[in-house]
């Protein structure tokens, strides 16, 4: 199915834009300072249009902004200062160029893609299109006026002339415009992302109120001339010699947005809802169909309906709001977030179109802007507070269950100090425009730095115990279960009252070495190490169950040795040198800090598939009943995190492969109650998401 119903006009067409804009102003249209992020989130360039000075730079160096001077766009300097002209700007990606010759030469490029047009342009309703050309008209002194009276653009009865809606592709290496084929026509530009297969050829796409036109060229096939039409004189013009590799594809609407637009936007610019219809590669329109949320996502490449995303009925509630949909997707292509315009934002696996979660922020009045930061695994939310309409800055650790997985920047006042501001938004990199032409990082900001990766807060500091001592020392001869206490004391746990003292059944060995320590003062938390496991324990007081609440295991054929360990109130940092069962070299290093920068259930999912393995090695009827009882705990571990927590349990279906884990260790009722869930809350259905490939962007082999 295509994108659009193709055209068969062979038009040339043109447009420029930022990335996910997003202004709090009410002179959207027109702001001074217009600013844009390669798709990539690497290259920012910077237009002033009233003074038409466009600059370019690194997102990590801002401050270093080099001036790119191109002549051509003297032909509209004096158009700007006498009318309202809309502008739209995006750049590319780096472009790496290879010129064969005498002498092959390499080099890199990035194109600057500015467009200026008039609003009617993002209007169905005020057309002033000839010949699928817009106009922009702007008054005439006496002295001029007889001279373009002959103009071909000339209204006689209101005096002006007017001006081609323009887009420009600056090379930003030669300062040089590239004559394309979306030179005559305005509207909103996109550079879409690198296609590996044809690395040096650029594709642009155009959008206004009448469609989407598409062009794309090769750079290795531009070539200077000093001889292009009607601008004989000027040396800083490009010519593409290979027409076919400027064409131009154009199409409509689909049917659902171009009702919308006939509606909606007869007299007012579609200009906003457009431009965060647009992300990344994709153009995606909103639908609801008996009150749940369809999302159709179409591929501006390839010119197809890629996927269809639907809400979940006990989702649907939630999704209703105000404004227009704010929209990301995942830098491997993995994710999609989608907002519209209320406090709750769903989350969807791209693959296969399934709603994996619905979170719900009650102190938002409306989300401005999502994006994926910390290599997908956070969301960075814009939004805007319910009681004071203040803008809050929102960090959401897709994956964690901590109780700070979701950290607010209470008050963003100080960085949105400006009264008019834009957000620019690509891959990761959110760019801060403010009125007075000012440009900074977000994500560099003092304030946002603090929230963007979780503050661990120790009740009391870490204590490093001496574990290398006690292995050189006479002590582990005749030792084998050393127990340590809060205050870095330790002693003998077979004299000593310990929770659990033997947690590994497969081993044969009375005396296999472990070591393990108090994590409270009340010494209720034991956390033990053995030769293949870590686990702690909990127990209320000496008359209480013991609770598991953490286990890691190694694999079958794999061993452990302490190489450091430190200690808190109900925490511990360990790290471990695994190693084989056949050799004492060191094969890799895992480091595990609980219960912060861990995973409990992606472990004890992968525990109960490497217990399985063990599970004849268990001698005797005692110790095979010790391993089930393990195997027990675990599995319970896993049924009371599901039941606690669904939505979180469904994300980390998806960031870990905790099915497959459960399908390995055999935990044949773990699975039927999650894929076969009838309970009456709904929350607790859906509880598995099916996918071809792991995270972020791998296929399976389990």
């Amino acid at each position: 199915m295509d994108i659009l119903y193709e055209t068969s006009k062979d038009t040339f067409t043109g447009s420029v834009s930022g990335v996910g804009n997003i202004e709090n102003s009410d002179k959207k249209l027109y702001p001074t300072h217009h600013v844009a992020v390669s798709p990539n989130g690497r290259q920012v360039a910077t237009f002033n249009s009233a003074t038409l000075e466009l600059n370019i730079c690194q997102v990590d160096s801002l401050f270093k902004q080099r001036p790119v001077n191109c002549e051509a766009l003297d032909e509209i300097r004096s158009s700007v200062s006498s009318v309202k002209l809309v502008w739209s700007l995006a750049v590319s990606n780096p472009i790496n160029i290879i010129q064969m010759g005498n002498n092959v030469q390499s080099y890199s490029d990035t194109l600057i893609a500015l467009s200026c047009f008039d609003e009617s342009e993002m209007m169905l309703g005020k057309s002033v299109t000839n010949s699928s050309m817009s106009t922009i008209a702007y008054n005439q002194s006496s002295d001029d006026l007889e001279n373009e009276k002959n103009h071909p653009t000339y209204d006689e009865e209101k005096g002006v002339k007017g001006v081609n809606s323009t887009t420009f592709i600056i090379s930003t290496l030669h300062s040089s415009r590239i004559l394309t084929a979306i030179d005559d026509s305005g509207g909103l530009v996109r550079f879409l992302n690198d296609d590996p297969l044809q690395p040096q050829t650029v594709t642009i796409v155009v959008v206004n109120a009448n469609g989407i036109s598409k062009t794309f060229f090769d750079l290795d096939n531009i070539v200077m001339s000093n001889n292009v039409i009607n601008n004989e004189n000027n040396n800083n013009s490009w010519l593409n010699i290979f027409s076919s590799s400027s064409q131009l594809q154009q199409f409509y609407f689909p049917l659902k947005i171009q009702a919308e637009l006939e509606k909606l936007y007869q007299n007012t610019p579609c200009l906003e809802l457009l431009s965060r219809s647009i992300e990344n590669d994709y153009f995606l329109i909103e639908d609801y169909k008996d009150r749940v949320q369809v999302v159709e996502m179409y591929n501006l490449r390839t010119d197809k309906l890629e996927m269809v995303f639907h809400q979940r009925a006990e989702s649907a509630v939630t999704a209703f709001g105000h404004g227009n949909p704010a929209v990301a997707i995942s830098k491997h292509n993995a994710l999609l977030a989608y907002c519209r315009g209320a406090n709750s934002i769903t989350i969807y696996l791209i693959e296969n179109s399934l709603e994996i979660s619905t979170q719900s922020f009650p102190r938002v009045e409306r989300i401005l802007s999502v994006d994926f930061i910390n290599d997908d695994e956070s969301l960075i939310i814009v939004a805007q507070e319910k009681e004071s309409l203040i803008p809050l800055i929102i960090v959401w650790d897709l994956f964690s269950y901590m109780d700070n997985a979701i950290r607010i920047l209470q008050d963003a006042t100080e960085l949105f100090s400006s009264g008019s501001y834009k957000l620019v938004r690509s891959c990761g990199n959110i760019i801060l425009a403010g009125s007075d032409g000012s440009v900074t990082s977000v994500l560099d900001h003092t304030l946002v730095k603090e929230i963007l990766v979780p503050t661990i807060k120790s009740k009391k500091g870490l204590i490093t115990l001496d574990v290398k001592y006690l292995r050189e020392s006479e002590w582990d001869v005749s030792v084998h279960h050393t127990i340590f206490y809060q205050d870095g004391e330790h002693d003998n746990a077979e004299t000593k009252p310990v929770i659990v003292f033997d947690k590994e059944p497969w081993i044969h060995s009375k005396g296999y070495a472990r070591i393990s320590a108090f994590l409270d003062d009340e010494r209720t938390t034991q956390l033990i190490i053995g030769v293949t496991t870590v686990q702690v324990w909990y127990r209320k007081d000496v008359n209480a169950k013991e609770q598991l609440k953490y286990i890691w295991v190694a694999p079958k054929d794999k061993k452990i040795s302490i190489e450091s360990l430190k200690i808190g109130q109900r925490e511990f940092e360990v790290c471990l040198h695994i190693k084989s069962n056949q050799s004492m070299t060191t094969e890799s290093v895992l480091n595990l800090h609980w219960p912060f920068e861990v995973n409990a259930v992606n472990h004890a999912c992968s525990a109960l598939w490497h217990l399985y393995d063990r599970r004849d090695d268990p001698a005797g009827l005692q110790k095979q009943q010790e391993y089930e009882n393990l195997v027990h705990r675990t599995e319970r571990l896993i049924r009371q995190f599901i039941k606690k927590r669904p939505a979180i349990w469904r994300l980390i279906d998806v960031r870990y492969d905790v099915m497959a884990s459960l399908i390995k260790g055999r935990r044949i009722r773990l699975i039927q109650k999650i894929l076969n869930n009838e309970e009456s809350n709904p929350w607790m259905r859906y509880l598995h998401t099916p996918r071809l490939n792991e995270w972020p962007k791998k296929q399976k082999t389990s």
